[in-house]
């Protein structure tokens, strides 16, 4: 099954984790489940749908 990409800054992501952009770091460092951030010449962005199904395994544990 493909998976579909929609790419969104830290920013963003911080947004829709409704935390602070220091907080994603802090999760990219320390939590293993955290997405994986892709690192382009123009900025840092996340995979929406992998961050929203982080979220949801959060809410389902």
């Amino acid at each position: 099954m493909d998976k579909d990409i929609y790419l969104i800054t830290v920013s963003q992501t911080a947004n829709l984790l409704a935390v602070h952009r220091s907080t994603i770091y802090r999760l990219l460092r320390n939590d293993d489940e955290f997405p994986k951030i892709y690192d382009f010449r123009f900025g840092k962005r996340f995979n929406k749908y992998d961050v929203i199904e982080y979220i949801n395994s959060r809410k389902a544990a």
